[in-house]
């Protein structure tokens, strides 16, 4: 699994899943704050795992998490994935990630 995740495609298929959470719930809530308006753009597949635009990739995901609004405390840092210095801060995240979802797509607002 982490080879899939590390290879980017499997997170940018997650991020665009949960963008259509959030958008749904951005077009029913009364007040839905500050959300990413779409999943992350113009990454690239195919990259080498320590290439600058896998480094590229990794920071658009991230960025949008944090658009996402998920805690910094749970957000990897590049080299975590990249350089397989952080496999569970990885996994953190993208947990962290599926609960905003899962907030999102149940109407909390947090």
């Amino acid at each position: 699994l982490l080879a899939k995740i590390r290879n980017l495609a499997f997170m940018w298929q997650l991020a665009e899943e949960i963008q259509k959470a959030v958008d749904s719930y951005k077009n029913t809530a009364d007040e839905p704050g500050s959300l990413p308006r779409k999943a992350p753009q113009g990454y690239k597949l195919d990259v080498s795992g320590r290439s600058m635009e896998a480094r590229e990739n990794v920071m658009k995901f991230l960025n949008w998490a944090r658009e996402l609004r998920v805690p910094e405390s749970s957000i990897f840092s590049p080299d975590d994935l990249l350089k397989l210095k952080g496999k569970m801060n990885v996994v953190n995240t993208l947990l962290a990630v599926a609960r905003r979802a899962k907030d999102r797509s149940s109407g909390e607002k947090t």
